[in-house]
């Protein structure tokens, strides 16, 4: 979003503005993959949450989706997988990491530390 009062010059133009396709998105994360520190991460999502997730998804570095057995697989490109992991555990069972061994890794350690404290105390 841009501020209006940030505007210096506006010249009006001829031209249409057209949409991006999501596969203009994908390619470009395909691209970038190799110059950035970027890690692809594909999760399941049940479709009792994905209509919780229009917005929410795009600050995570959502790439694209497909329906997939009950649910969505979504792609992201992340920088880092701890902050990945904690949204993503925000959703309890509703989800499955299918790709990044290392953020699987990190949700079992988080899983872990939350079963000490919480389980430890019955």
């Amino acid at each position: 979003m841009n501020r209006i009062d940030r505007i210096l010059e506006l010249d009006v133009i001829d031209e249409d503005a057209t949409e991006k396709e999501q596969e203009d998105l994908k390619n470009y994360f395909e691209e970038y993959w190799h110059t950035a520190d970027l890690f692809e991460v594909k999760a399941w999502f049940d479709n009792t949450i994905t209509g919780a997730l229009t917005s929410s998804k795009y600050y995570f570095g959502y790439i694209d989706e497909y329906p997939e057995k009950d649910g969505v697989v979504m792609s992201f490109a992340v920088t880092e997988y701890s902050y990945m992991a904690h949204w993503l555990l925000s959703f309890g069972d509703k989800i499955k990491i299918i790709k990044s061994l290392e953020l699987s890794k990190i949700m079992k350690d988080e899983v872990r530390k939350l079963a000490g404290i919480y389980l430890d105390h019955e």
